[in-house]
């Protein structure tokens, strides 16, 4: 189940009572808990691949075809908040409060960064770009 792989991975203030992070009472998690999880995340190509994407275009065996846009607007290149160390992973919210666990790398380094108590988008996006200036030594851009 997913708690016990969540135990596995050393997850250990965190419980689920369903897979798409919808509030439940029952569910819960820790910031730490969440950068471990990016941590293994990050060793699965198939996630890898598809976080990673800005966008991606779907053709389903019917021949019906779909466009789907990443929530993580930091990975869009048209996208003021573009930042070319982000590999990706995933957004999320509550009420009033943006959420943002990104991966990052740059010089065969890989980092998790989570941001979960963004006022909005600028907030989720700034923190992760300021913690990346920090990483990184200067501007993003």
């Amino acid at each position: 189940t997913m708690n016990e792989y969540a135990a596995s991975i050393g997850m250990t203030n965190s419980h689920f009572t369903n897979p798409d992070g919808y509030m439940d009472e029952n569910h819960y998690t820790t910031v730490e808990d969440m950068a471990r999880l990016a941590v293994a995340a990050v060793e699965n190509e198939t996630i890898m691949k598809y976080c990673g994407l800005a966008y991606d275009k779907v053709t389903y065996i019917s021949g019906e075809e779909q466009e789907w846009y990443n929530t993580n607007v930091m990975l869009n290149q048209g996208s003021e908040w573009y930042n070319p160390y982000v590999t990706g992973m995933k957004t999320g919210s509550f009420t009033g409060s943006y959420c943002l666990l990104a991966t990052l790398e740059h010089e065969d380094q890989k980092y998790a960064v989570g941001v979960f108590t963004g006022a909005d988008n600028a907030a989720r996006y700034g923190d992760v770009n300021t913690i990346s200036d920090w990483l990184f030594g200067g501007t993003n851009q």
